[in-house]
């Protein structure tokens, strides 16, 4: 039998019971956007995989595990064996969102409905069908669940005659777009990054403004999985367009990783990756990080917080938005 470490087998419990890998209810995935008007349903939709929604639990959930300490792990392990079920129950009603990363979350999300709107681009929204994808059930290694959670997710999508998805983050756009494809059998779906459907931004723009300072000028930082799994490097540069920015010693392809989604097995080591990234980020005298996942948003967060560097960290939907 395989070894499976004790947060990955909590997480297997919650997805059982909650369909989502941290407890927290179905609501938050879809009630950011109950008040934007978007039609239900139809050939392109809009789908979350309430990756953004749920980082705000995530962040709870590795403060927690900090703070029980080995102690709390052991006696959750304990429980566990005594009850699968009080452990799940627990979990759930006290891990609780962080503020601050859930305001971050519906704003990302909310700048890139808007984005796609002014593109012209023509979509739906499945509201209580936009489930949470399984991408951290197959990252932890635990097939056979993210098989029978992606199959959930994919029958969702052609009961309501869905064709083509407009994803918002890079690891649900893989998980889609690579990974789906070599477990479901007949898999049709078009998946695609939200940057790779708008508009130039450049068409039309106002110039870009200029900055005082080199410290005025955000640096941008590449997640793995957008341009060295899917390859969008030149999407992500070309929706920046109107910006002006800087890179890092270590950007595009050669980018280096924020040290997620492992934060929920190991914090100690994601913490460590984490650092020797803000590191390099910091070294460019910036003030602003532009991020493009709500991963590397709380990983990085964290680490600057334990360097004690000032930073304003903000997703490039934000930066597009408002340019």
């Amino acid at each position: 039998m395989s070894y499976i470490p004790f947060q990955a087998r909590v997480v297997r419990i919650l997805e059982k019971r909650y369909n989502n890998p941290l407890g927290a209810p179905n609501s938050i995935c879809y009630r950011w956007a109950l008040d934007l008007g978007l039609k239900r349903g139809g050939d392109t939709i809009l789908y979350t995989g309430c990756l953004y929604q749920l980082m705000s639990y995530a962040v709870s959930l590795v403060k927690m595990y900090e703070r029980l300490g080995r102690f709390g792990q052991s006696a959750a392990q304990m429980l566990m064996k005594i009850s699968e079920g009080l452990l799940a129950w627990l979990v759930a009603r006290f891990v609780r969102p962080d503020s601050d990363v859930y305001s971050y979350s519906v704003g990302s999300l909310r700048n890139i409905v808007e984005i796609l709107r002014r593109s012209g681009i023509e979509f739906g929204y499945l509201y209580e069908g936009d489930i949470y994808s399984g991408v951290y059930l197959y990252e932890l290694g635990l097939e056979e669940d993210f098989v029978n959670h992606a199959q959930n997710v994919y029958n969702i999508f052609k009961s309501a005659g869905v064709k083509r998805v407009i994803t918002v983050d890079p690891h649900t756009t893989y998980i889609l777009k690579e990974i789906y494809p070599r477990y479901i059998d007949s898999y049709q779906l078009e998946v695609f990054h939200y940057l790779e459907v708008i508009k130039d931004m450049s068409e039309g723009a106002m110039k870009k403004s200029p900055a005082s300072h080199n410290g005025d000028l955000p640096v941008i930082h590449d997640s793995c999985y957008m341009v060295r799994k899917l390859g969008l490097y030149r999407a992500v540069r070309r929706s920046l367009s109107n910006i002006r920015y800087k890179e890092p010693k270590r950007t595009g392809v050669n980018t280096l990783c924020c040290g997620g989604p492992i934060e929920g097995v190991s914090q100690s080591l994601a913490l460590k990756v984490a650092i020797k990234r803000a590191e390099e980020l910091a070294s460019t005298g910036s003030r602003r990080v532009i991020v493009m996942c709500p991963i590397c948003y709380v990983n990085l967060k964290r680490a600057f917080a334990k360097l004690r560097y000032r930073v304003a960290v903000t997703d490039i939907s934000e930066e597009i938005y408002r340019s």
